[in-house]
């Protein structure tokens, strides 16, 4: 963060804690020790994931003046202690004092693929400027183009394993306004798109996050977080079909499709499909565990026996287990030979 708090803890001649107007109130022989200590002020940012290994990347956000550290020692032999002997943290020159980026639009429907552009705009450029730019989410990324102060760019993009990033033709050294647009289907409440500019000729260390600001003073934004509407629903986008089959091998209408998608299922959760026949006797069932995004399950009129089942009408079930209730949804199908 930037921001430090000074805190300030009187005691009197006891050592006991007082309060700084008591502690005013002493006369000189029974005040005792003043403490001072510094703390993260309001501006800081959350503690980053947990570093195991030497040269990982700093992941907190940057730039920053001050930034604290956490150090757990922990030793696999009972018989041996942990000390820690040095401490390093590489860093380098900022590329810009301040850049900041927001999202529209903020709020999308569920599993649906939606376009969206993502305003930056860097604020005291350094000298050598940055000429990379890479966007990071858990929902999947597909580029569509890039334009500088309103001028389309002609520009190198290719998929990541986190998103995608692109490579401009020459280095951007003003404040200028960048705007990315790109394609993405979310399937979980408040998922983040996080950007980043970098300088290929500086080397890894050269990689600065933007911070979600006001970027585009004509859009209300100011976020880099896409919402989903409020609602309970776990299953979007169900499509079922064909409503007859015939599982006769010749690969025409051979087997019952579902297409749906999983929303803010963050934890894993049963999802399955099950038949009935029209008595409601269960015939045919198959259960995984799934995680938000789309699927696809399949009923190739197997029976519970391993046969085909008889011609007719049965009663298709998705059902998926949530935390509060179970949701499901249901059609006729009929099966023909």
């Amino acid at each position: 963060g930037n921001e430090l708090d000074l805190d300030i803890t009187y005691h009197d001649k006891n050592g006991k804690e007082v309060t700084s107007r008591k502690y005013n109130k002493l006369i000189p022989s029974f005040k005792g020790r003043i403490d001072t200590a510094f703390s993260a002020g309001g501006d800081w940012s959350p503690w980053s994931k947990i570093y195991f290994e030497p040269g990982e990347a700093f992941q907190s956000p940057s730039p920053r003046r001050y930034l604290e550290l956490e150090v757990a020692l922990v030793s696999e032999r009972p018989e041996a202690g942990v000390a820690l002997d040095w401490l390093a943290i590489e860093f380098d020159d900022p590329l810009a004092q301040a850049v900041v980026g927001e999202i529209f639009p903020v709020e999308v429907a569920p599993g649906e693929r939606t376009k969206f552009a993502y305003y930056i705009r860097p604020q005291q450029v350094a000298d050598t400027g940055f000429d990379h730019l890479a966007v990071e989410s858990s929902a999947p990324l597909e580029f569509v183009g890039l334009w500088i102060d309103g001028e389309a760019q002609k520009v190198a993009a290719a998929a990541t394993n986190a998103g995608f990033e692109v490579v401009f033709d020459a280095p951007v050294r003003r404040s200028a306004l960048v705007e990315l647009r790109f394609a993405a289907t979310v399937f979980v409440d408040a998922t983040r798109f996080d950007a980043f500019i970098a300088d290929r000729n500086a080397g890894a260390l050269a990689r600065q996050r933007v911070d979600a600001g006001d970027a585009n003073a004509e859009i209300a934004s100011s976020t880099n977080a896409v919402r989903l509407p409020v609602g309970p629903r776990l299953l979007a986008n169900v499509a079922m079909g064909p409503r007859v089959i015939s599982p006769n091998g010749d690969g025409i209408n051979d087997a019952l499709t579902v297409g749906f998608a999983l929303v803010n299922v963050l934890a894993p959760r049963a999802v399955g499909l099950r038949v009935f026949d029209l008595a409601g006797r269960l015939v045919w069932k198959h259960q995984e565990e799934g995680r938000a995004g789309g699927k696809v399950l399949k009923w190739a009129g197997d029976g519970s026996g391993g046969g085909r089942v008889p011609p007719g009408n049965y009663i298709a079930e998705l059902r998926i287990c949530g935390d509060g209730r179970d949701q499901a949804q249901r059609w006729v199908t009929t099966v023909v030979y």
